[in-house]
């Protein structure tokens, strides 16, 4: 009896879909790309702590000091945009907050820059650890919203505004 809590409890913290969901916006009066994205905070603890070598002990009281700077080193590594043909440097994305629940960690990011004719992101969050993840992507410019499901496969979009 005692195994079968065990079991159950183990399952109940796990989770079997492995997806991110990331809005980009264009705010034409602010001149800025808003960036939000909601990702299963122990799948990104377990990433960063492959790609940066480095624990952050997310919610715990060891928890890093430095776990905000290294969550945005992490997320320019994995999310890399190009606006109207020119590759933007993660010094040009700036952190503005993270708020962590129970099951997500959400971040929230910036960028100054002119309105996009074109927009090229490359999304590999999480695609080094999990082969059946997706990365749901809405993008949001002028009023014009259109949607993508990338992939480790197909992990490039490249959009064209109006």
């Amino acid at each position: 009896m005692h195994f079968l809590i065990i079991i159950s409890l183990l399952f109940a913290s796990l989770h079997p879909v492995h997806v991110s969901f990331t809005n980009v916006e264009y705010n034409e009066d602010k001149q800025e790309l808003l960036i939000a994205s909601r990702i299963f905070w122990n799948d990104m603890e377990l990433s960063v702590k492959e790609q940066l070598e480095v624990d952050l002990g997310l919610g715990s009281e060891t928890q890093h000091p430095d776990t905000e700077q290294y969550i945005e080193a992490w997320f320019v590594q994995n999310f890399k945009i190009s606006i109207n043909g020119k590759a933007i440097s993660p010094d040009e994305i700036q952190l503005d907050k993270t708020e962590r629940s129970e099951m997500a960690m959400r971040v929230f990011l910036s960028l100054k820059t002119e309105k996009p004719e074109s927009l090229k992101i490359e999304n590999q969050i999480l695609t080094e650890l999990f082969a059946d993840q997706s990365n749901l992507l809405i993008i949001n410019i002028s009023g014009e919203q259109q949607s993508f499901s990338l992939t480790g496969e197909n992990n490039v979009i490249t959009l064209e505004v109006e």
